[in-house]
């Protein structure tokens, strides 16, 4: 079943976290930690969105769970400002009070790409199911 869930800025930042969360619950192929994981990568897109391609502004993000047979896609749809950046960006070295978003999505998910069509940025993150951290182990 293809869920859909609309957000307005961060104000709806921890309901999207719970119906993540619930989504991933309902899928039943992955395990508490690797829920957190997914979860916690989420939270990352959605808030460096709302804070880089809406400069902090209340700003539509339609986020949208597809499940396939063998991984779970999750796509997210905003009409800000362009990603300039790179994705597959390593972990910073040093801390640095920010940068952590971008290495944290790339590291939980097996598949990351970002598009731009008219002013429309479209960003899908993929992840396999039944080969998680948790059945690394």
């Amino acid at each position: 079943m293809i869920a859909r869930r609309i957000l307005h800025g961060l104000a709806d930042v921890a309901t999207s976290d719970e119906w993540v969360e619930a989504m991933l619950t309902e899928d039943d192929h992955f395990g508490a930690t690797d829920r957190l994981r997914i979860r916690l990568a989420v939270h990352e897109l959605v808030v460096n969105i709302i804070e880089h391609a809406y400069g902090g502004a209340a700003g539509r993000i339609e986020m949208v769970v597809e499940p396939h047979r063998d991984r779970l896609q999750f796509v997210v749809i905003d009409d800000g400002r362009a990603f300039s950046g790179a994705t597959n960006r390593p972990l910073p070295d040093e801390p640095s009070g920010g940068g952590y978003g971008l290495p944290i999505i790339d590291t939980v998910f097996d598949d990351v790409s970002y598009t731009r069509v008219d002013r429309t940025n479209t960003w899908l993150l993929s992840i396999a199911r039944g080969i998680t951290q948790e059945t690394q182990r």
